[in-house]
């Protein structure tokens, strides 16, 4: 019986199945966290500031202010559209019209 050795890119075969568990284990956990929370819904910065009206760089001023809470996804910055709204809320109550 022959025995053939596999490598791909310096990883043996048993490195890259670890390797390959560990990705599958985090990839359920993440989806565990994403599905207690259905109803959340993320925004990139260019849908934010299109809800908004505003630019990307008021919002990248707001962000640093704390006005609307934003989070970091690997290398992306995303918000909570519930989040956004109520921040926009807090800086601009609704008043009662004298109707």
């Amino acid at each position: 019986m022959e025995v053939t050795k596999t490598e791909i890119q310096g990883l043996k075969a048993d490195q890259l199945l670890t390797r390959l568990d560990n990705l599958q284990s985090q990839l359920i956990e993440i989806n565990k966290k994403v599905s207690e929370h259905p109803n959340v819904t993320l925004l990139s910065r260019q849908q934010t500031a299109k809800i908004l009206g505003i630019s990307l760089m008021t919002l990248y001023t707001w962000t640093k202010k704390g006005i609307i809470p934003a989070y970091r996804i690997g290398n992306k910055i995303k918000y909570k559209k519930s989040e956004v709204f109520e921040s926009m809320e807090l800086v601009n109550p609704k008043t009662p019209s004298n109707d």
